[in-house]
């Protein structure tokens, strides 16, 4: 989402159901500094973090690309970078607003698709597993990577459908405001993430248990999203 996501020589690369994915070494710089208070209980659970992390954005990226490729678009790489990840593609000779809005759908869907199988399927199996064969000392890394992969997937998957480009949600706002009104509709999308960046920054802001990062990340959004609207 945000951050330099082209390639270097220090890129970690590898391919998932013949897709390219390509992780940038400051995807693990983000996560790490995102996770950072993790390491009051020690390294091993900011490792955990930036697994679950890890495991969860790919998944996530691999979801747009899977419904892109399916929707005969051409996938040209899924990219993990400072502060998100992307899925690139080229749209296909009859791409449409709908497609685009399936794909854009998809990537929060993976995620829930997650959250899922680890609340009712994996998780009771996986903690008594881990308390009755493994070191009881594991217990609590264990349990703690449980709750942040529900965390993420869920959560993370929420806000990105809010209606602020170019989160999944903003996406799939531009594509009904573009089948709407085709020349206008980028614009009216914008002027529509402008307003739900800058209320979800404000609340932010005014929580008491201070949730600045959130707050800070939603008015660079809406900061974002009003430039583009004066360079147009």
């Amino acid at each position: 989402m945000f951050g330099n996501y082209q390639p270097s020589d220090f890129d970690l690369r590898f391919g998932v159901f013949g897709i390219p994915v390509r992780v940038t070494p400051m995807f693990w710089l983000g996560t790490a500094i995102l996770g950072w208070e993790s390491m009051r209980f020690g390294p091993p659970y900011l490792m955990m973090w930036a697994l679950v992390c890890f495991i969860s954005i790919l998944v996530h990226e691999l979801g747009h690309a899977i419904v892109a490729r399916w929707m005969g678009c051409q996938v040209v790489e899924c990219a993990l970078y400072l502060m998100g990840g992307v899925a690139l593609y080229i749209p296909g000779a009859r791409h449409t607003q709908g497609k685009s809005i399936l794909i854009a759908l998809a990537g929060p869907g993976a995620g829930f698709i997650l959250w899922a199988l680890m609340k009712y399927v994996i998780m009771a199996p996986l903690l008594t597993f881990t308390f009755n064969r493994l070191d009881p000392n594991l217990a609590p890394l264990m349990i703690f990577g449980v709750m942040q992969w529900l965390y993420v997937n869920l959560w993370w998957g929420l806000v990105n459908l809010l209606p602020v480009l170019p989160l999944d949600g903003g996406r799939v706002c531009q594509g009904v405001c573009e089948s709407l009104n085709r020349y206008g509709g980028e614009r009216t999308a914008r002027k529509i993430s402008v307003g739900v960046a800058g209320l979800v920054a404000l609340y932010f802001f005014t929580r008491p248990d201070g949730a600045f990062y959130p707050a800070i990340l939603f008015l660079s959004l809406a900061i974002n999203n009003w430039q583009s609207l004066q360079r147009d």
